[in-house]
């Protein structure tokens, strides 16, 4: 089974401009047989803030993935 959400946020200034824009999206999987569970996780985090004066961007990006067996 795969899920995937995305949050983005802006933050504008008084004058109606986005100064600053953040977006997370998150990927997570399950795989399943018999003996084993799989699961994934990966999450990508980009930032982008801006004025008159500069420009600036940072991405970021994660993974992890767990297994677990089941005994009888």
């Amino acid at each position: 089974m795969m899920r995937k959400q995305v949050i983005s946020k802006k933050i504008q200034s008084p004058d109606g401009k986005t100064i600053a824009y953040a977006k997370s999206i998150v990927v997570t999987s399950s795989d399943s047989s018999e003996d084993d569970t799989t699961n994934n996780i990966h999450q990508t985090v980009t930032v982008n803030v801006s004025s008159s004066s500069f420009s600036s961007s940072s991405s970021s990006s994660s993974s992890s993935r767990s297994s677990s067996s089941s005994s009888t």
